[in-house]
């Protein structure tokens, strides 16, 4: 949801909240590719992952045959290794899975890592997506359905918000304001423009979403 499916896609379970059995398949049988970062390898998986990525700090027992692609960089989080693997392996949609939870320095790069290429990261958990947005976007959303956007990089220029309970008009946004978040749809389509800056968009996942929407 909130992200088209890409010519090659990635899906990343990262050492987290792990999401349940279920959404770990369906995510895994809809991309080509399904790699965990460490120690998320060491939990009960939906298949054999196609590597391994990080610099190995918490990998207990490594699957057998499983390529462990080794990244020592302190500046990059697990997480954004995977992200760099995926993306030499010609991935143009990632899926990261199990990004919340767990340390909360490790958990806060997580939720910016969507806003670091909006339209092709998607953050998903079982109870919602997450994706970047910038410049002038807009989503099928069902009504009544809870939303917040956030400014996690800083200061946003001009956003307008439409569509939803408490639209915004030309606003300017801070990471300390309380504009945005517990929002709502009131109409079938929401309407997001950005001036300046990104906005991380979170919107309620419920049972029987579909994994991927074009946005339109």
């Amino acid at each position: 949801m909130l992200i088209s499916r890409g010519s090659k896609n990635g899906v990343v379970l990262l050492d987290g909240e792990r999401p349940n059995m279920e959404m770990l398949e369906a995510w895994v049988g809809e991309c080509e590719l399904f790699i965990c970062a460490d120690g998320a390898a060491n939990g009960e998986l939906p298949r054999r992952p196609d590597a391994i990525v990080g610099d190995m700090d918490s990998l207990l027992h490594p699957p057998e045959e499983v390529p462990l692609i080794r990244m020592a960089d302190v500046d990059m989080t697990d997480g954004e290794k995977c992200i760099l693997h995926l993306r030499r392996e010609g991935c143009d949609r990632v899926v990261l899975l199990g990004g919340t939870g767990g340390r909360q320095d490790h958990h806060l790069v997580n939720l910016a890592l969507p806003l670091s290429q909006p339209g092709e990261i998607l953050l998903a958990g079982e109870d919602f997506f997450a994706v970047g947005v910038r410049g002038k976007q807009a989503f099928h959303l069902p009504p009544s359905r809870g939303l917040s956007v956030f400014p996690l990089h800083g200061s946003v220029q001009g956003v307008t918000l439409k569509g939803v309970e408490f639209p915004l008009e030309g606003a300017d946004l801070a990471v300390t304001g309380g504009l945005t978040a517990s929002n709502r749809s009131v109409d079938s389509r929401i309407e997001i423009e950005i001036l300046q800056g990104r906005l991380l968009l979170i919107v309620e996942r419920a049972p029987g979403d579909p994994l991927w929407m074009d946005p339109i």
